[in-house]
């Protein structure tokens, strides 16, 4: 796969049970907690704890060594089970 038709975050945010993230072009992508398992019961305040990782291609939170490539939840579409990153 190409890496161009990964999403890269520049910033994020929580509001209301919904993580916001905004791409390097200036995109806005948003999604529901519970969607991702991993999330599901995460409060706000743990949420938005998280950090920029990857050259801005997921998410991490250090207290639930718990990491979110974001590109999946967001925009299934760009991505394949059965394409591989080159």
């Amino acid at each position: 796969m190409r890496r161009d038709k990964w999403i890269k975050i520049s910033d994020f945010s929580v509001k209301e049970n919904r993580l916001n993230v905004t791409d390097k072009e200036g995109q806005s992508y948003t999604f529901a907690v519970e969607d991702v398992v991993e999330l599901a019961g995460m409060t706000e305040d743990e949420l938005s704890r998280g950090e920029i990782i990857a050259g801005g291609l997921g998410l991490r939170w250090d207290k639930f060594d718990l990491d979110l490539f974001v590109t999946p939840v967001v925009a299934p579409e760009r991505v394949s089970s059965s394409q591989h990153l080159t």
